[in-house]
């Protein structure tokens, strides 16, 4: 360059100016990308209702998250599919959300059917799956290096209803459950705790709305004094029904997903006819005063005002709030990063009485399981 002269000082200035520029352009480049979360849902298909909730939780957390400075100067980038409810779909959407679009965490993928098809590609995928929406004891192996949940499993939650049951003075149980992973998980462990607490058990396999006539023979034949229902809501509906004709009111003790006290408040004066009624829950009711439900509300103060607290949403929020507490801290963004930083999670507070710890033969998060009573369309907390 005719006319420059480069004394030691001018070099120095030339290469600081140099400096501030590429550091003027990394920062920039990094402020850019994104940190890309990917899920798949059922958002058409029997559950869509509840998946489309839970989609709302996850944008409202990840809304907050970005615009709390993101992640590690990141911003959350939420990418999500559609199953159908359907598990071969849901794999076929995790390999694209991996190999296409690049994500670096998958996050709360919906229903033990699409969970059992998905997890076992993650040792291929080698990409974190954090908090799969299942019970199903498959997910709860300390062998899984690239899963990590946050629910607790079926069998937390059939421990502690028929722990209750035992609590409450029953002797003769039944179990009715829909024979598929979800009802096997349940009616195992239930089972095995009935026996190890002293209970004569007896077992129902529904699988159809057609044999709930014999169902409600065997149990009348077995003097069955309490039941644990495993069972989808519409077979719930039928099976009130048929025990309402006969005047056989059993103690009902439910599993979450079998929606019971929406159902009881359906059949109206029909359903005050059942006078013992408990459920269990893997999140407590929003009537509760823990500070994760003060948090949601207060996000939806400002990001959703015009919303009402939906129980999905809330699980949808909080489950995303947490991935975010953990992704900021870990070391790097990286998939080995990601898990080693994870396994190194203790006593996170994540706004429930049960703190979150991991390890790396851990990564189970919540066993906590919240029951209630359930009587004239209200829901009270039975306390330990």
């Amino acid at each position: 360059m005719k006319g420059v002269r480069f004394s030691p000082f001018n070099l120095v200035i030339w290469v600081l100016v140099a400096l501030v520029v590429l550091g003027s352009s990394c920062v920039a480049q990094e402020s850019r990308e994104t940190l890309k979360v990917g899920t798949s849902l059922g958002l058409s298909g029997f559950y869509a209702g509840v998946a489309s909730r839970l989609l709302s939780g996850f944008k409202l957390a990840f809304k907050e998250i970005n615009d709390t400075g993101g992640i590690k100067g990141r911003e959350v980038e939420l990418i999500c599919y559609d199953d159908g409810y359907d598990m071969h779909r849901a794999s076929r959407n995790v390999d694209k959300l991996v190999l296409q679009d690049k994500v670096s965490v998958l996050f709360a993928t919906f229903g033990t059917p699409s969970n059992v098809a998905i997890v076992p590609r993650l040792s291929v995928l080698k990409t974190p799956l954090f908090f799969p929406i299942s019970g199903g004891i498959f997910l709860y192996s300390g062998s899984q290096r690239y899963l990590f949940t946050f629910l607790p499993a079926y069998r937390d939650e059939s421990y502690a209803l028929i722990q209750q049951m035992k609590k409450d003075g029953y002797k003769r149980i039944g179990i009715v459950y829909i024979p598929n992973q979800y009802g096997w998980d349940c009616k195992l462990f239930a089972k095995k705790k009935a026996l190890a607490l002293g209970l004569q058990v007896s077992t129902f396999p529904l699988r159809k709305e057609e044999e709930i006539a014999s169902v409600v023979r065997g149990l009348r034949a077995k003097k069955v004094e309490a039941l644990y229902l495993v069972i989808p809501p519409k077979f719930v509906a039928s099976l009130l029904k048929v025990l309402d004709a006969q005047g056989y009111y059993p103690a009902l003790y439910a599993e979450n997903y079998c929606g019971l006290p929406r159902i009881l408040q359906g059949l109206g004066p029909k359903g005050a006819v059942f006078k013992n009624v408990t459920v269990g829950r893997f999140m407590p009711i929003l009537q509760e005063n823990y500070p994760a439900i003060a948090w949601y509300k207060e996000a939806l103060r400002k990001y959703a005002p015009d919303e009402s607290p939906d129980p999905a949403v809330f699980l949808g929020y909080i489950m995303a709030r947490t991935l975010g507490q953990i992704l900021r801290r870990v070391p790097s963004l990286d998939p080995k990063g990601i898990v080693e930083g994870a396994e190194s999670i203790k006593n996170l507070d994540v706004g429930l009485p049960e703190k979150i710890s991991y390890g790396p033969k851990d990564h189970v998060g919540l066993t906590k399981i919240f029951v209630y009573r359930y009587a004239n369309g209200v829901l009270t907390p039975v306390r330990e």
